[in-house]
């Protein structure tokens, strides 16, 4: 035990002696800027592995260190690495060094940023209106593909001041569309109603949209040819990456689908996609001269018995409402320069009944009369199915940073397919009234657009 006691004192004697006859190098290391503790850094020995790191307040201690004259290397992330040269370390001594270092800075090449701005959210809408010189509305692709629209007309009955009447005309703030002007990517539209001066917005598919402008004042590079207001439909432009999208939608209402009474009529076998397919074209042989009565009643019975025969609505059970789209994008190289292709197509089919209206005609019988007389009252049913299909093509190749050029072709085909019975009493004649309604209603538009944006650098 004695042994062990005497082992352990020496131990602690030859220690202490070696300790005695050593330095330390204590210190902070900082930024010399803002002072901040570099935590972390590295203190060495040059020239050995002798070193240690700044704790969390930025100190460090290297001790143990035989007299003499040492070179301090101080080094740490994103600064210049700092030498401190004839540090003299002597016995029983501490040396204090609060070392400051500088931020690295490196010089750069140019770099030169490209970027395509994004024009069919809801904030590129809210910069477009800030920016805007002129009283600017509008809707973005992001913000109908929230609300789920199915129409550009559907859109725009979000848009402050507009009014969207039999669910394709607009009016903007009163004015009706004699005052409006609707362009597609800043090409007139005409209308397919010659009684209207606008054309109907619900043959433009939302998935073909990518923002939908209306201007309600005046700037000199609009058409001076609207009043009310100005409407610019723009469809999708090429894509940066591979698109690809597929949205269906099924819809039920009790009062007009799967119902067994709705009221319609044999058609033709394309009515479903909105096309008349001949069912109700002239015939031959009316086109001709038709003979009087009595002139030549063979020929005469032979040009009535051609004509089409349905003249009476049937009742058939109706299907349920249906909507799908389906959009593909992608950017390719051609000829070493970037081509953008985007193709939507989109169908729509909705029905619409109802069997319990009226239909009323009334006169003032004299100036001093009571109340009006009834002259008509009809009870009232209609049936009606509503088809629009649209399709678009869009291609874009970009020649040089300032040069673009674009094709654009979009066909949209819609059709109203209208069974309607009234039947009631007229009080003016004292008879039964009875009228038969079948009706095709096929609209059809087509653009081709070749397009380019040209900047002068």
């Amino acid at each position: 035990m004695k042994k062990y006691f005497s082992t352990i004192v020496l131990l602690l004697f030859m220690i202490a002696a070696y300790a005695a006859d050593t330095g330390k190098i204590k210190g902070k290391i900082t930024n010399d800027q803002s002072g901040e503790e570099l935590i972390g850094a590295n203190i060495i020995i040059s020239g050995t592995t002798t070193g240690t790191t700044a704790n969390i307040n930025g100190d460090f201690v290297i001790d143990g260190l035989e007299p003499g004259i040492y070179s301090i290397t101080v080094s740490f992330i994103s600064y210049e690495t700092r030498t401190i040269e004839k540090v003299e370390v002597k016995a029983n001594l501490e040396i204090v060094l609060n070392i400051q270092l500088t931020e690295k800075l490196y010089d750069l090449e140019g770099v030169n940023v490209q970027a395509r701005a994004i024009k069919n959210t809801e904030n590129s809408m809210l910069a477009i209106q800030r920016n805007s010189a002129t009283i600017l509305d509008g809707i973005s692709s992001e913000e109908i593909s929230l609300y789920g629209d199915k129409d550009a007309a559907s859109s725009l009955k979000r848009v402050t001041g507009i009014i969207v009447q039999d669910d394709k005309y607009i009016n903007i703030r009163g004015l009706s569309d004699r005052y409006l002007k609707t362009e597609l990517n800043g090409s007139e539209i005409p209308s397919l109603d010659p009684n209207r001066n606008a054309p109907q917005l619900d043959m433009f598919p939302s998935n073909i949209v990518d923002n939908i402008l209306v201007y309600k004042s005046f700037s000199p590079e609009l058409p001076g040819s609207f009043a009310g207001g100005y409407v610019n439909i723009i469809t999708k432009d090429f894509p940066e990456t591979f698109t690809f999208q597929f949205t269906t939608s099924i819809g039920f209402n009790p009062q007009a689908n799967l119902d067994k009474n709705f009221l319609s009529y044999d058609g033709g076998k394309l009515d479903w996609l909105g096309i008349d397919d001949g069912a109700r074209d002239m015939p031959e042989a009316a086109k001709g001269d038709i003979p009087y009565r009595y002139q030549d009643d063979t020929r005469l019975d032979a040009i009535t018995a051609s004509f089409n025969k349905i003249m009476e609505p049937k009742k058939k059970t109706s299907f349920l409402n249906h909507s799908h789209s389906i959009s593909v994008g992608n950017q390719t190289i051609f000829l070493g320069k970037p081509l953008g292709i985007i193709a939507s197509l989109s169908y729509d089919r909705k029905f619409s009944y109802y069997d319990d209206g009226e239909v009323g005609h009334y006169s003032l019988r004299s100036s001093d009369a009571p109340h009006l007389q009834k002259d008509l009252q009809l009870g009232d049913e209609r049936g009606k199915m509503k088809v629009l299909m649209g399709g678009i093509l869009n291609m874009s190749y970009k020649l040089n940073d300032n040069n673009t050029i674009g094709f654009n072709f979009t066909r949209n085909q819609s059709g109203i397919d209208e069974a309607r019975y009234q039947e009631g009493y007229s009080l003016y004649h004292e008879v039964n009234f009875q009228t038969r309604t079948l009706k095709l209603y096929e609209r059809l538009f087509t653009s081709i657009q070749i397009r380019g944006d040209h900047t002068l650098a």
